[in-house]
């Protein structure tokens, strides 16, 4: 059918089907779906992207409290974006922040400088060349003294 997307059939509460979803950051999910969520899940959603560096760190009753929602909506808006939960949400949230903001979030826009345009061109060049190359990049875990390992050879 053309022009259908995975939002197309979107009810209330339900997971937004997304199928690239391990391939795109959280902020991404987050800014290009915000329209199809249902109201209260909206609130979360324009919350986050005002601070999202705060969220990391929020419990899931502050979280609930900032939005203005409650505690199960801010469960669902996680369910929806794909996590498995809300600390899953939270580890997204954080994953995608140290990767750097989505190009969603440094589009050009007309008012912009030459230095603007250079350091947002730049910020999104550096940003997809460490995404391209997620997977060789040692986790934070117990895994790093492996990932040493394989560097001294």
């Amino acid at each position: 059918m053309a022009g259908h997307t995975p939002l197309d059939s979107i009810h209330e509460g339900e997971p937004l089907g997304i199928d690239d979803a391990d391939h795109q950051s959280i902020l991404d999910r987050i800014s290009l779906h915000v329209d199809a969520l249902s109201k209260s899940e909206r609130k979360v959603a324009e919350a986050i992207l005002a601070d999202p560096a705060a969220f990391t760190e929020y419990t899931m009753a502050r979280a609930a409290d900032v939005a203005n929602v409650s505690e199960p909506t801010v469960m669902r808006f996680a369910l929806s974006m794909g996590c498995d939960g809300y600390q899953a949400f939270k580890i997204a949230l954080a994953k995608s922040l140290a990767l750097g903001m989505p190009v969603t979030f440094s589009a050009i826009d007309d008012d912009d400088t030459v230095a603007d345009i250079s350091r947002k061109v730049f910020d999104h060049t550096i940003t997809s060349l460490d995404r391209a190359r997620g997977s060789s990049r040692c986790p934070p875990s117990s895994a790093r003294s492996t990932c040493s390992s394989r560097r001294r050879r």
